[in-house]
């Protein structure tokens, strides 16, 4: 079921301020909301730049349930990155069986990072 029009028209109708100082910044409920308006607002969504940790929270629902997650993004009610966006993010490194020596070295280089 898709909706005919996304919830673009809410977001522009909606108090927006009234939202935003409802959760703390640093809350992943402001998070959510500000990354659901910059979604509806892209002409394209292939150029959406989702935040990280959203990126996380989708990655979380995919893998609680894979068809719930697509039928979310699939229905239009709120915005979400696409099932290759998640790839990307899942697939930096080979999986093979066994030890790898590409994860040792993301692995060590995270941890020089940090």
């Amino acid at each position: 079921m898709r909706l005919t029009k996304p919830l673009t028209v809410t977001y522009k109708t909606s108090k927006t301020q009234e939202v935003t100082k409802a959760f703390p910044e640093d809350s992943f409920q402001h998070l959510f909301w500000e990354q659901q308006k910059a979604a509806t607002e892209k002409k394209d969504s292939r150029s959406m730049s989702w935040h990280p940790l959203m990126i996380k929270w989708c990655l979380y629902l995919r893998h609680l349930s894979g068809k719930a997650y697509e039928m979310l993004h699939d229905s239009g009610c709120i915005k979400l990155p696409s099932k290759r966006t998640l790839r990307d993010y899942t697939h930096c490194v080979s999986s093979t069986s066994g030890f790898s020596a590409d994860v040792d070295q993301y692995l060590l280089k995270l941890h020089v990072e940090h």
